[in-house]
């Protein structure tokens, strides 16, 4: 819609609106308390071991999420530790799967498109950055369906630990 809101802001709206599609009750305390409980999202049980494992490789995460929700949500976590860098789209102002997005953390990164693997559990996102060209590992954790485009991921793993392939 060539409009941008921060993704805090959508966030807080699509919890509102949910609430009131469903008929649930949603105090401004319990509104606060679901906004501050995606600051403390659990870990997959493989992940801090992967990561670990991956500290020769320059590891970042990409987000449509706002700097406000992406920094401390990777801050309070065991990760912190194994993450070189946060990128949110907010810094483009364009969410991913615009090419747009993927350009901007490309041009962040320093990097050329094929020295980037991209990895996400999102399909809309893998058929994004593999459109732009990046290298790409769908983590397909739910073992659903590939989508039916003509875009593809690279590989497809059932957890992380299929990244150690890329060592």
């Amino acid at each position: 819609m060539e409009r941008y809101e921060p993704f805090d802001q959508i966030t807080r709206e699509s919890l509102r609106y949910a609430c009131k599609a469903n008929g649930a009750q949603l105090t401004e305390e319990s509104e606060q308390a679901l906004m501050e409980a995606y600051l403390n999202l659990e870990l997959f049980e493989e992940v801090e071991e992967v990561l670990s494992q991956l500290n020769d490789k320059r590891l970042v995460v990409f987000s449509n999420g706002s700097p406000g929700m992406i920094d401390p949500l990777v801050g309070r976590s065991d990760i912190s530790g194994h993450i070189d860098e946060v990128l949110s789209a907010d810094g483009v102002k364009q969410y991913k799967p615009v090419p747009a997005a993927y350009y901007y953390a490309q041009q962040e990164l320093g990097l050329e498109k094929e020295d980037i693997l991209f990895m996400s559990s999102n399909p809309w996102d893998i058929t994004g950055a593999s459109s732009y060209g990046f290298h790409t590992a769908w983590i397909n954790r739910k073992g659903l369906q590939r989508e039916e485009f003509d875009i593809q991921p690279e590989v497809e793993y059932d957890n992380l630990k299929g990244l150690l392939e890329w060592k």
